[in-house]
């Protein structure tokens, strides 16, 4: 006996206008993601947000249609249909328990760490810039130009470095510093112990710090460190040859890289900052700096 009218005269009118209305639902989703994807595109945590309310708003849709569209669901004893969803709906949390794992974890890493599309991070020995972030997991593309999907619960379980600084709400100079050299923590440690950081970088950090306030807000300074080993024979001649490649890459990146001696061991250990307001120029420029400062070094 049908208790309530349903919003369709059968089942399977019901059947052919859900089956549009959810052809209809998966366009319309398409359509959104890409226009958020486009105008968002720098900033995942309103992207990521904002996809996630819709999905949640398209299951209700669905739902509500399923439930009110079809007249043999009001010919049902509602106990069954109780009996009916629960088990469903526990075989689904079992079946997506990953899937909502990755929600979660997707959700607290919004709250947790600021990332962004284009951002470049190291996450298991891994470096490379976020190509895109969802709901479940983080695309990443590495410097040899190799694809890495990592899921949000290992993202969330891992020890993440982001090498890309906002500045725009930094004061003072120390805090600057400390900003463009937290990627590193543990180094910044053992550089302040060790005293060893050079006065050229120190004075490249102070322009760089009194330039920012030109450089309008919102924007972020991609900060990233790498270390060559020299010999010690022809060590003069080959960092002569080391600042002329720096001057030459000063244009390609936008800022002129530094660099230090960090350590002197049985070969000298030099340390290499690049600071560029553009990623992808770090990302398709810094293999190609390292390789010709090998090439010196193999002199």
């Amino acid at each position: 006996m049908v208790l309530f009218n349903s919003l369709f005269k059968n089942d399977l009118e019901a059947t052919i206008y859900i089956g549009l209305i959810f052809v209809l639902i998966l366009l319309i989703n398409w359509i959104v993601s890409s226009i958020l994807e486009k105008t968002l595109k720098s900033n995942a945590k309103i992207h990521i947000t904002s996809v996630f309310f819709l999905k949640i708003i398209y299951v209700i849709i669905l739902i509500y249609l399923i439930i009110e569209g079809f007249p043999i669901m009001k010919t049902i004893d509602p106990t069954y249909i109780t009996i009916l969803s629960t088990s469903i709906s526990t075989a689904i949390a079992f079946a997506s328990s990953g899937i909502f794992s990755n929600l979660i974890s997707g959700i607290a890493l919004i709250m947790i760490h600021s990332f962004d599309i284009g951002d470049i991070i190291k996450v298991k020995g891994d470096i490379g810039i976020i190509r895109n972030i969802n709901l479940t997991r983080i695309t990443i593309e590495s410097f040899d130009n190799i694809i890495i999907e990592k899921s949000n619960s290992e993202i969330l379980a891992s020890s993440i470095i982001n090498y890309s600084v906002k500045y725009d709400k930094i004061k003072k100079f120390d805090d600057f510093k400390r900003k463009m050299q937290y990627s590193e923590l543990e180094e910044f440690e053992k550089e302040i112990s060790n005293n060893n950081e050079s006065k050229s970088e120190e004075s490249r950090m102070k322009e760089l710090f009194q330039s920012i306030s030109k450089l309008g807000k919102s924007k972020k300074i991609h900060n990233f460190i790498f270390t060559m080993l020299y010999p010690y024979n022809k060590f003069h001649k080959k960092i002569q040859e080391t600042e002329k490649l720096i001057k030459k890459y000063e244009e390609t990146f936008g800022m002129r890289p530094v660099y230090h001696i960090f350590d002197l061991g049985l070969r000298i250990e030099v340390r290499f900052r690049i600071l560029t307001q553009d990623a992808e120029k770090l990302f398709i420029y810094q293999p190609e700096f390292a390789k010709e400062i090998y090439q010196i070094i193999a002199m």
